[in-house]
C-alpha cells in the first residue's frame, strides 16, 4: 500500500509546486526521493513565483495586462479594477 501512496503523494506535491509557479518535477522528485512529508514542508515554505504565474495566465489568454497600470485583468473587462480607467476604445 505504501508503494502506491508514496508516488501518488509525490505527484500531488509536484502539482501543488507547479501551481505556485515552480517546477512540477522539482517538487515531485524531492517528494519521491526524500519523502512526501519533506516535500510538503519544502513546497509550503516556498513563495509563489509570481512572474511564472503571470506568464502562464497571459499565454493562456485568461488574463491580459491593463495598458495603463500593467495589472492583470480579465480580457473582457471594460474598466480596470485597479486604476478604474475605461478600457473600451
Amino acid at each position: 500500500m505504501i508503494y502506491l501512496m508514496w508516488p501518488l503523494f509525490s505527484i500531488i506535491i509536484g502539482v501543488w509546486n507547479n501551481s505556485k509557479g515552480n517546477s512540477f518535477w522539482v517538487g515531485f522528485l524531492i517528494s519521491l526521493f526524500l519523502s512526501p512529508i519533506v516535500g510538503f514542508i519544502i513546497v509550503a515554505i516556498l513563495t509563489p513565483n509570481k512572474d511564472n504565474i503571470e506568464k502562464r495566465e497571459l499565454s493562456s489568454g485568461k488574463l491580459k495586462k491593463c495598458p495603463y497600470c500593467d495589472e492583470l485583468i480579465r480580457p473582457d473587462a471594460e474598466i480596470c479594477r485597479f486604476c478604474q480607467r475605461n478600457l473600451s476604445y
